[in-house]
Parts: structure tokens; sequence; C-alpha cells
């Protein structure tokens, strides 16, 4: 593979970082599975059609993310320790979910070193957008991801998706805790 430049990009990095690339977002992908996991116990309904239908209408991560954590408080009155640890991974999911907007939004370049090797960074056009022309300046490479960025961001995915399944073990458990909240109503807005 050649940049726009015409010069070579090392195939090891560049088959390296493809790989990082795709498990780190197959890691964000399990973590998208417990978040739905923990509406659905959260919503105590019975089958998966209608909260998956719910749930997945909503495109936007952020959204959804404001919608189980919306669900959360509503239902989870009664279990203040089980609230905590939601509230808990609340921070982690914002946090995680920026990162992956981060991998998902920004475009691969060549590194600006001169290096034969690739990365993920903020498109130029964002910088003019933002601060404007004149205000530039000279580019801030922390926002930038390689290879190694990305496998560090796939362990801390791994980590949260974990985290999000042991809150769905512990929901399942207090489905009757919830649904009696549910029942006895009306829920806090």
């Amino acid at each position: 593979m050649t940049d726009d430049s015409g010069a070579e990009v090392d195939p090891v990095h560049l088959t390296e970082f493809y790989w990082a690339l795709g498990t780190c977002l197959t890691a964000w992908q399990t973590v998208e599975f417990w978040l739905f996991m923990i509406f659905w116990r959260l919503t105590q309904y019975g089958d998966m059609e209608l909260p998956s239908l719910m749930f997945n209408h909503i495109r936007a991560f952020d959204q959804r993310r404001v919608l189980v954590d919306r669900f959360a408080h509503a239902t989870l009155t009664d279990l203040p320790e089980t609230l905590k640890r939601w509230e808990s991974l609340h921070k982690r999911l914002t946090v995680c979910g920026s990162k992956r907007d981060r991998i998902v939004h920004y475009q691969i370049m060549r590194a600006t070193d001169d290096s034969p090797r690739i990365r993920i960074e903020p498109p130029s056009w964002s910088y003019k957008l933002r601060w404007g022309p004149t205000k530039i300046g000279p580019r801030d490479d922390s926002h930038c991801l390689d290879a190694e960025s990305l496998y560090a961001i796939k362990a801390e995915f791994i980590l949260l998706s974990k985290d999000l399944e042991q809150l769905d073990d512990e929901l399942e458990a207090a489905s009757e805790a919830i649904q009696n909240t549910i029942e006895k109503g009306p829920l806090p807005t």
C-alpha cells in the first residue's frame, strides 16, 4: 500500500494496525451487547424483541447509553448498591464511548514523522471547523491512535464488557425487586 505521497507503507505495520483496529471494534460490539442485555433486564419485558426494537431503533451510542441510564435510575431505586455500580459503569461507558467515536470517525493517515506507519487521527478539516484557519497552530498528536493505542483501548473495552456482564448477572438475580419497583409505580422521572 502507498499513501497519498506514493511512499510505501510497511506491510507488517499495516497488518498489525488493521488487526488492532478490527479486534478493537469487535471488543466494542461486546460492550454494546451487554448494554442491551442490561436494558432488557431493566425493562423486565420477558421477550427480547420489543426491548431490542426500542434499543436498536436508536442509532447513536450516547443516546442508547442515556436511555439505559434513565431506566436504571427509574427501576433500581430499591437496589441502591446496584444503582451505585451502574453509575460507575455509566461513567466508564461515557469515556469509552468517546474513545470508540475517535476510532470510527477519525481518518486513517500516514504518521507525520515520515516513518512507514499509519495511524488514526482527526481529519484536518475538523481542526478548521473547530478553531478556524487562523487558530490552528501546531498539530496535537495526542489525539492520534496507532496500533499500540488501539490494543490498549481494546483491553479497556474488554474489561468494561466483563463488568457489564457481571452487572447483568446481578440484575438477573434481582429481577423480582426490579419488577416490584415497576409494579408499585409511578416510576421516578
